[in-house]
């Protein structure tokens, strides 16, 4: 079985040959012969032979509900309990090293009905982080969702007087301050700003989620398949997080001439989001 494997970066716990290994030594020989209508039988026996991976995990899941969906002619949304919602908002990175050209797509996108703008920061100095929010909010108001992603970039020691000046933008959230073992930081950010806390790299799996709870270290947690390792399991993180009232961010990633599949792969996020009522997805370009 070949399965879509999703793009690997900063979100992997591992390089792209040990995800490679994983499967092709330690989880093909429980592969080949395994019922394709048994998939949740066939993810317990993974985690048993293979502690982490999730992203050679999902690639073998994802190919069994791809096959098993196609021998049934139902979509993986329908295989999943069926869909809860038609249609996923978009949302573009505002990453572009060139800041002017970033604000000339916006000022085409905005008036197409584009209103969802996530704004990588801690890339260049907080000065000029500071100076495009403010560009972008004087030039579209509250017309437009803004939304910040620090991926890790500040250190926990005088991160909330930064925290500070970019709340007075009004953004929806502030993803990913501090490193992601900075649990302590994320709770004391999370009590002391106006802004809801997004955890992305702070949350894997259900014993980060555990502990995100307990500390009140984050509002919201993003939920990607290649951090949970699956489908499934995203489901199983997402109803953990239903029960402490923690909204799920669903997030696919892709831009033109990236390594990310566009066929299956964005497909099968979609159809995995529609079918999770406690999901706030998005598709970020």
């Amino acid at each position: 079985m070949a399965g879509a494997k999703p793009h690997l970066g900063r979100y992997s716990r591992g390089p792209l040959k040990a995800a490679f290994a994983a499967i092709d030594i330690y989880l093909r020989p429980i592969v080949i012969g395994a019922r394709i209508d048994r998939i949740r039988e066939q993810t317990i026996k993974m985690k048993k032979v293979l502690v982490g991976h999730g992203e050679a995990k999902l690639a073998i899941e994802t190919a069994m509900f791809d096959i098993f969906g196609k021998s049934s002619g139902l979509s993986i949304a329908d295989l999943l309990g069926g869909r809860v919602r038609d249609t996923i908002p978009l949302s573009f990175s505002i990453a572009d090293p060139d800041f002017d050209a970033d604000m000339r797509r916006m000022q085409h996108m905005v008036p197409e009905g584009n209103r969802i703008f996530k704004v990588k920061t801690g890339v260049k100095s907080h000065k000029e982080d500071v100076a495009h929010l403010e560009a972008m909010r004087k030039a579209f108001g509250d017309e437009i969702d803004l939304r910040i992603d620090y991926n890790q970039a500040l250190q926990p020691f005088g991160a909330i007087a930064t925290l500070h000046d970019v709340d007075q933008f009004k953004p929806t959230f502030i993803e990913q301050p501090v490193p992601h073992d900075c649990l302590t930081a994320m709770a004391s950010f999370t009590a002391d700003l106006d802004t809801p806390i997004l955890a992305d790299e702070s949350c894997f799996d259900a014993r980060d989620l555990m502990e995100i709870i307990r500390l009140q270290a984050a509002d919201a947690i993003s939920v990607k398949l290649m951090k949970t390792g699956g489908i499934l399991d995203a489901q199983g993180l997402m109803a953990i997080a239903a029960a402490a009232r923690v909204p799920g961010y669903g997030e696919l990633s892709g831009r033109v001439g990236s390594r990310l599949q566009r066929g299956p792969s964005l497909s099968r996020r979609r159809r995995a989001s529609r079918s999770d009522a406690n999901s706030i997805c998005r598709i970020t370009c």
